[in-house]
């Protein structure tokens, strides 16, 4: 798990980037993210994570490499 950069975050509210591969590899919904111009094709992938569901928003890099950009839990809005 990560560092906790801001104190009054509890590390327990983090999730590794290195389980993202588990949720992008495993059954997720995954959708282009096209509400702004970033410059590339960015996706949004809803996938869950020891029985919590997560979202993770990404940029493919070829054919075997994803750059993770964020990676946390979903609230109920994302739920729904």
């Amino acid at each position: 798990m990560g560092r906790c950069e801001e104190p009054q975050q509890s590390c327990e509210a983090w999730i590794a980037f290195a389980d993202a591969v588990q949720v992008l590899e495993g059954c997720c919904v995954t959708c282009v993210d096209d509400r702004f111009e970033y410059g590339e094709k960015r996706l949004v992938s809803f996938g869950t994570l020891a029985g919590r569901v997560v979202v993770i928003a990404h940029v493919p890099r070829g054919h075997d490499a994803t750059r993770i950009i964020s990676m946390r839990k979903a609230n109920r809005r994302a739920d729904a």
